[in-house]
C-alpha cells in the first residue's frame, strides 16, 4: 500500500485519523475498497514491480485522457489513455480481477488525493447506477407490454360473451378493433351509472366490482364482473328498463352505438340488427325462456309494419282473430296506450306512452281474450309483430318431428305412442312456463311483493308447487260465506261475479250487461288472495263461477304461507 500510494497515504492519514484516531488508514482504505466490490480481503501484500515495469505497464486509471505530473520522481510527462469501456451491470462482473487490477497497477499515485479516488469511486457507483436504471425501465416496458396484451385479451373476452356481438356475425379483427374503442369507467359505490326511464346508446362492461340492478326502487339482482348491460343500446337509443348502480367500487368499460357504426361494415350493421330483434324478446315474457336458435327462429317469422301517425293497432275489449290475432313489439317510434276503466277488465286504468321494446297484445294473441288497452301510433311508428297462427306452427313443427322420431322407436307400443301424441315440444313447453312464471309476477307485484315478484328463483319454485284446474261453465269458483284455502289465477276463459249464490249469479249474468255481475276476462286475475294472511281469513263475500270453460292456476294457500314463513321466496 505504502509504494502504490507513496506520500499521498501520508496525505490521507490526516483526514482519516480525524475520524478514526485509532485506525491504520492503510487497513482502513483497503478494507473500503475490498467492502465496496464485495471481495474477500487479501492474506498478502500485492508483489511490487520496478518503477519502470511500472511506468512501461501501466494501465490507466482516469476514465478520459489526461496527463499525469511526476516531478518529484524525475519522469517528465506520463500520458494515461481512456479506460476500456466497463461491463454492463447484467454481465457477470469478477469483482476480485477488478481489485487486483488496480492494486497492481504500476502508475503512481503519489500525485492523486484522497478526494480524486473519492469521485472515481462515486462516478462508478453513478455509471453502475444509471446502467441499472436503464436495465429496470426496460423491463418495465416490456411488462408494461405484457400487461397491456393480457388486458387486451381479457377485454377481447368480455366482448365476445356479449350475444350481439358473438361469432354469429362479428370475426375476431371485428371484436379486436371493438376493444379498442371500449373506454374505461371508475364508479365508486353507490354511483348511479344509468337512470330507469332515460335514453341510452350505449352498453356497460363490469371489468372490476358489482353492479345492483333497481327497478321502480327495488334492488333486483346483481351483476358481477365479465356482466353487462345495456346491450341493445348500441343497435336502438332506447329508455333504460332500470337502473343500475355500483354496488362496490368499479371499473366499467363503455361502448357506444357510434362506436359500433365507426367500427363495423354496413352489411354487418345489418346482421347485428336482426340478432338485435331476437334479444328483444328478453323482455317479452311469451318469448323470454326460449333458446337463442330458437329466438332466431321466431325472428324469421316475424312481420315488420311502417305505421302512420294516429293508427289504431289495438282496442280495448275487442277480440282479435285468424292473421290479426298478434302480438306487437315497438321497434322504432311511440304509442300511446289508454285503458278505461271497465267491468270485463282487471288492468289498471290510466294512460301511458310505450316505445322501443315495449310490447301489447301478448295475452289477446296467448290466450284469445279481448285487448286489455287501446294502442294509438304517434307520428311514424315501426312494429314488430307474430301472429298466434306462426308462433303455433313452429311449435307444432318442432312436436311433429318429435313425435314421428318416437313413435319409429316404439313401433308396436300402442299405449307409449298414445303417450307419445300427447307430448309437446320444447317450445311449447318453454312458452306455457314462461308465462306461468309472468302471471305469477303480476300476482305478486299485486299483492306489493315486490322482492318476490322479481326473483326468478321464487318464481320458479311457486310454479312448480302450483297446478293448472279445468273448470266447466258454471262450475263454481267458490261460494259467499264458504272458506277455501286456495290462490287462483285466471289464464284463459272467463268468470261471472255476484255478491249473492250460484243461482242468483246466473240469473243476473243472462241478463248482460243489465245485470249485476262482475266479468273477469283478463289472464292473471287473481283470486284469495286473503288465505296469505291466515287460513282463517279467506271468507268471500260473493259468488264465482266460470261463465264458460276456464283454466286457471291454483296453488294451496298453506304451501304458499310456509315458503314466505321459511323464506324459501326471498
Amino acid at each position: 500500500m505504502q509504494q502504490k500510494l507513496g506520500k499521498q497515504l501520508d496525505a490521507m492519514k490526516s483526514d482519516i485519523l480525524k475520524d478514526f484516531p485509532d485506525e491504520d488508514p492503510e487497513i482502513l482504505l483497503l478494507h473500503l475498497i475490498c467492502d465496496r466490490y464485495g471481495i474477500k480481503r487479501p492474506k498478502h501484500k500485492p508483489k511490487v514491480q520496478h518503477q519502470h515495469e511500472e511506468i512501461a505497464q501501466s494501465r490507466p486509471f482516469f476514465h478520459s485522457e489526461t496527463s499525469l505530473h511526476v516531478a518529484d520522481m524525475g519522469f517528465s510527462e506520463v500520458e494515461v489513455k481512456t479506460r476500456s469501456p466497463r461491463p454492463c451491470p447484467r454481465t457477470k462482473m469478477n469483482t476480485e480481477s477488478i481489485l487486483i487490477e488496480k492494486l497492481h497497477s504500476p502508475s503512481d499515485h503519489t500525485m492523486i488525493s484522497s478526494n480524486t479516488i473519492t469521485a472515481q469511486c462515486v462516478e462508478d457507483d453513478a455509471w453502475r447506477l444509471e446502467e441499472s436504471m436503464q436495465c429496470i425501465q426496460s423491463n418495465q416496458a416490456r411488462v408494461a407490454g405484457t400487461v397491456a396484451r393480457l388486458r387486451t385479451q381479457l377485454r377481447g373476452k368480455f366482448i365476445s360473451q356479449i350475444p350481439l356481438l358473438m361469432n354469429s356475425v362479428l370475426t375476431d379483427v371485428d371484436r379486436y378493433w371493438l376493444v379498442g374503442k371500449l373506454r374505461p369507467w371508475n364508479l365508486n359505490a353507490g354511483e348511479v351509472v344509468v337512470t330507469q326511464g332515460e335514453v341510452g346508446d350505449t352498453l356497460y362492461i363490469i371489468e372490476r366490482g358489482q353492479c345492483e340492478i333497481v327497478i321502480n326502487g327495488v334492488t333486483v339482482d346483481t351483476i358481477n364482473r365479465e356482466g353487462f348491460f345495456g346491450e341493445l343500446a348500441v343497435m336502438y337509443a332506447s329508455p333504460r328498463s332500470a337502473t343500475v348502480r355500483a354496488k362496490t367500487e368499479v371499473t366499467l368499460l363503455s361502448l357506444s352505438k357510434s362506436d359500433l357504426i365507426s367500427t363495423i361494415s354496413e352489411d354487418k350493421m345489418e346482421e347485428l340488427a336482426i340478432v338485435a330483434r331476437a334479444r328483444l324478446f328478453t323482455n317479452v315474457p311469451l318469448l323470454s325462456a326460449l333458446s337463442l336458435k330458437k329466438k332466431e327462429i321466431v325472428t324469421a317469422s316475424l312481420k315488420l309494419d311502417r305505421w302512420r301517425d294516429g293508427m289504431v293497432l289495438a282496442r280495448q275489449g275487442h277480440m282479435i282473430s285468424g292473421d290479426r290475432r298478434r302480438m306487437y313489439i315497438v321497434l322504432d317510434g311511440e304509442c300511446l296506450k289508454e285503458v278505461i276503466p271497465s267491468s270485463f277488465h282487471d288492468e289498471e286504468a290510466g294512460v301511458e306512452t310505450i316505445g322501443h321494446g315495449r310490447y301489447f297484445n301478448m295475452f289477446a294473441m296467448w290466450y284469445n281474450c279481448p285487448c286489455g288497452a287501446t294502442i294509438t301510433t304517434i307520428g311514424n311508428v315501426t312494429t314488430l309483430s307474430i301472429s298466434y297462427d306462426e308462433l303455433n306452427h313452429i311449435c307444432t313443427r318442432e312436436t311433429r318431428v318429435l313425435k314421428e322420431a318416437m313413435t319409429k322407436t316404439l313401433r308396436k307400443d300402442k299405449v307409449e305412442i298414445d303417450k307419445c301424441l300427447k307430448l309437446e315440444g320444447e317450445t311449447m313447453t318453454s312458452i306455457r312456463h314462461a308465462m306461468g312464471m309472468h302471471l305469477f309476477k303480476l300476482l305478486f307485484l299485486n299483492l306489493h311483493m315486490e322482492n318476490i315478484a322479481y326473483n326468478a328463483n321464487a318464481l320458479a319454485l311457486v310454479c312448480e308447487q302450483s297446478k293448472e284446474v279445468t273448470f266447466k261453465m258454471w262450475d263454481p269458483i267458490f261460494t259467499k260465506g264458504e272458506l277455501y284455502d286456495t290462490v287462483y289465477i285466471l289464464e284463459t276463459g272467463g268468470i261471472s261475479e255476484h255478491e249473492s249464490d250460484i243461482e242468483t249469479l246466473r240469473d243476473e249474468d243472462e241478463l248482460g250487461d243489465v245485470g249485476k255481475c262482475i266479468h273477469h276476462t283478463a289472464p292473471g286475475t287473481c283470486f284469495g288472495t286473503l288465505c296469505l294472511q291466515g287460513k282463517d281469513q279467506n271468507v268471500p263475500t260473493s259468488t264465482a263461477a266460470a261463465s264458460q270453460d276456464t283454466l286457471m292456476l291454483s296453488i294451496p294457500g298453506d304451501v304458499l304461507r310456509r315458503m314466505l314463513r321459511n323464506g324459501s321466496l326471498t
